[in-house]
């Protein structure tokens, strides 16, 4: 099975990231058999998040060749800063508490 670092580095070195966010049981310390990777990609994108996040998804598809499961979603710096002036709990949570790769 794939590392998570590893899972990052292949994110990092296919697509122009600024910072790549573990967040969710496998940060925490708290993981079991059946938790998914969830993870948060900050990067610039024209394109709608999930339009990107499947892009990313594909990508990791190709690269890799078991399948963990992953939760992936992506933000832009200025996306970020507005979901954090809205106190958008969610996104603080992966802001504060989460473990950048």
């Amino acid at each position: 099975m794939m590392t998570i670092d590893e899972l990052a580095n292949v994110i990092k070195k296919e697509f122009s990231v600024q910072k790549i966010i573990l967040f969710g049981s496998h940060a925490y310390g708290q993981p079991h058999k059946d938790s998914d990777v969830d993870i948060c990609v900050i990067m610039e994108t024209n394109l709608p998040f999930p339009e990107q996040a499947a892009i990313i998804r594909l990508k990791l598809r190709e690269k890799i060749k078991e399948k963990p499961p992953i939760d992936l979603i992506v933000r832009t710096p200025d996306s970020i800063k507005e979901e954090l002036k809205k106190n958008n709990f969610f996104i603080r949570d992966i802001i504060e508490k989460g473990k950048q790769l």
